[in-house]
């Protein structure tokens, strides 16, 4: 109880080569931030996402084809979230108790709800170097797949 960053920590690694199309976190009210970051294969880390939450609105971040992170298999996906449990938390049902993980909106819940599709190494590779042109010539991108 009383703690305004209770934090959790998840993470996955990435069998395949990915293209990752949508990130939404899905919290409870007392949910705070949701933050994905990938670690790849050489240890680099690159923030795809850093969200704050609102009870009130789920929303969806559809990536635009140009900054779809591409991730190489063997990358590992960490999401960290944070959680205020205190009586400051407008939407926080009882500070006095302690809250852990569970399925009412009182509960705290912390998941990423991730959408991508698998790229062969060739189709990987192919997007990877079609990203790298994109870079080059001055334009915005993330994820190019170390």
């Amino acid at each position: 109880p009383g703690e305004n960053n209770a934090r959790v920590d998840g993470y996955l690694i990435l069998k395949e080569n990915i293209r990752m199309t949508v990130f939404q976190p899905h919290l409870h009210n007392r949910g705070k931030r949701q933050c994905m970051e990938v670690i790849y294969p050489d240890n680099h880390i690159e923030t795809l996402n850093c969200v704050n939450w609102n009870f009130g609105w789920h929303i969806a971040y559809n990536y635009t084809e140009d900054v779809q992170p591409l991730l190489p298999k063997g990358s590992v996906l960490h999401v960290t979230t944070w959680h205020d449990n205190t009586s400051a938390n407008k939407w926080n049902p009882d500070p006095r108790n302690w809250a852990g993980f569970g399925q009412r909106s009182s509960d705290d819940m912390a998941f990423a709800h991730v959408s991508w599709y698998p790229l062969s190494d060739e189709d990987f590779k192919q997007a990877v170097e079609e990203r790298n042109r994109s870079r080059s010539q001055g334009h915005r991108t993330t994820g190019g797949g170390q």
